[in-house]
């Protein structure tokens, strides 16, 4: 969701950012999850080329934070 403030970072709420070990398919960097926790909304993004994915699972999240 591009223009989201919260996967941005740029809201100031409880958004949350980490590093994964996946790799950008556009242009092979690490991916980061970035999201809300309060509203379960996380997706992967890529900072160096914009990349970002859709809206994880519960079951995608498991998998990435396991």
């Amino acid at each position: 969701m591009a223009g989201d403030p919260c996967l941005s970072g740029g809201c100031g709420c409880c958004a949350t950012n980490f590093y994964t070990d996946k790799e950008c398919p556009d242009c092979g960097r690490r991916l980061r999850v970035a999201g809300n926790p309060q509203r379960l909304q996380y997706r992967l993004i890529c900072a160096d080329c914009g990349y970002q994915s859709h809206q994880l699972s519960m079951e995608e999240i498991r998998d990435i934070i396991d």
